[in-house]
């Protein structure tokens, strides 16, 4: 499965933009990102079926009673937790070495009593910008499906 690192930084810096026919160059330049943590995250690709139990655990944890909101809210989160593996105490240098890295699982995450449940981890833009990856890399935009279905063939009936 592939794996992939992310910085959750609370500032970045955009490089220089040089000086291009006539127009003025821009100097680097940092940008603090407030509502970060600072931690740097190691997430994974789930299969069809991780993310069929994520859904399935949403649904057995809401109940018959669950509205769609609730349920998408919920299988959104989960999906999320069970894709994030690892994650670093809050540091200004991801690929240090000396970056100190924690193990996590869903279960972990999703239990309030774990030091490690995932309001105690993250904060509310972290996770959002969690939830962004998810669907960058796991879901796929209307426009792609109608120009893939546009491509299909009939083979008989």
């Amino acid at each position: 499965m592939e794996s992939y690192q992310v910085h959750l930084a609370s500032k970045v810096t955009a490089p220089a933009v040089p000086e291009e026919k006539g127009k003025p160059g821009i100097p680097e330049r940092t940008f603090v990102n407030h509502g970060m943590s600072n931690r740097a995250v190691r997430y994974r690709m789930l299969n069809s079926l991780e993310i069929g139990k994520a859904y399935e655990e949403a649904a057995t944890m809401l109940g018959e009673s669950a509205t769609d909101r609730s349920f998408g809210v919920l299988a959104r989160a989960y999906l999320v937790m069970t894709m994030v593996t690892e994650f670093s105490d809050p540091t200004e240098k991801p690929l240090d070495q000396k970056t100190k890295w924690h193990k996590a699982t869903f279960g972990e995450f999703a239990n309030p009593a774990s030091e490690y449940q995932w309001d105690k981890v993250f904060t509310a833009k972290d996770t959002a910008f969690l939830q962004r990856e998810y669907s960058k890399w796991h879901e796929m935009p209307a426009d792609v499906v109608e120009m893939l279905s546009g491509k299909a063939i009939p083979v008989g009936g």
